[in-house]
C-alpha cells in the first residue's frame, strides 16, 4: 500500500494538469483491492487530499473510499479554529452525500466546544440524528454550566434520558443544578440499567440537599 500511495503523492510533484492527474490516480488506485484503498487516506499528502476533494466527482473509486477521502480532508483542515466558509463546505457536502462520517466530525467539534454560535446554529439546520441531538443537548448544558447557570428539572430529566451521566456529575459538583433537580437525582433508583452510576449520582446529589 505504501508504494502505491507514494506513487500517488509523487504525481503532484511532476504534474499540474488536472486531467492527467485524475487519469493516473484512477489507474494507480485501482491496482489495489478495496480494503487497501479504504486505508490510504491518512497517508496521502495534503496537496493530494485537497485535489481529490475538489475533483471528487471525477474520481473512479467506490463511494466508501471517496467518503474516507472527504472525511480525512475535513478532519485535517479542522483544528482549533474553523472558518465559516470551510464549515459551510462540510455542511453542503453532507447535504449532498449524507456521509455519516462528516456528522461525526461535527459531533467531535461540539464535544471540543470549538464551534462558533453561528456554526452551531447552521449545524442544527442540517443534522437531526439521535447522536447529534444528544451531543447538541450536552453542548447546550455545558455552556450553561460554564456560565454558572443552574440546570432546571426539565434539563436534568433530559440529561438522564440521554444518559449523559458525566455531565450531570460535573454539574452537581459545580453546584449548577436546581434544588428540584438535586432532589430528583438523590431519590432511590430501583432500575437495573446504569445502577452503579445512578447510585454514584444520588450519593453526590445528597450532599447538596
Amino acid at each position: 500500500m505504501e508504494h502505491v500511495v507514494q506513487e500517488i503523492n509523487d504525481l503532484f510533484v511532476f504534474n499540474d494538469n488536472a486531467d492527467i492527474l485524475l487519469e493516473k490516480f484512477n489507474q494507480l488506485i485501482n491496482k489495489v483491492e478495496l480494503n487497501i484503498q479504504m486505508e490510504m487516506h491518512s497517508l496521502l499528502s495534503l496537496e493530494a487530499l485537497k485535489f481529490f476533494y475538489e475533483n471528487r466527482a471525477r474520481l473512479q473509486i467506490s463511494d466508501e473510499v471517496k467518503e474516507h477521502l472527504v472525511w480525512w480532508y475535513f478532519k485535517c483542515k479542522f483544528n482549533e479554529f474553523i472558518l465559516d466558509s470551510e464549515f459551510q463546505d462540510l455542511l453542503l457536502v453532507y447535504k449532498e452525500t449524507q456521509y455519516i462520517s462528516l456528522e461525526s466530525i461535527v459531533i467531535s467539534l461540539l464535544k471540543a466546544n470549538i464551534l462558533s454560535v453561528n456554526q452551531v446554529v447552521d449545524a442544527d439546520s442540517v443534522f437531526s440524528s439521535k447522536a447529534y441531538k444528544r451531543e447538541r443537548y450536552a453542548h447546550s448544558c455545558q455552556i450553561d454550566i460554564m456560565k454558572g447557570n443552574k440546570l432546571d428539572l426539565s434539563k436534568v430529566n433530559a440529561l438522564l434520558n440521554f444518559r449523559l451521566y458525566p455531565l450531570l456529575e460535573s454539574a452537581i459538583s459545580k453546584d449548577c443544578i436546581s434544588k428540584e433537580g438535586i432532589q430528583l437525582l438523590s431519590m432511590p433508583y430501583l432500575e437495573a440499567a446504569d445502577k452503579k452510576i445512578r447510585l454514584k449520582l444520588a450519593n453526590l446529589a445528597q450532599k447538596y440537599l
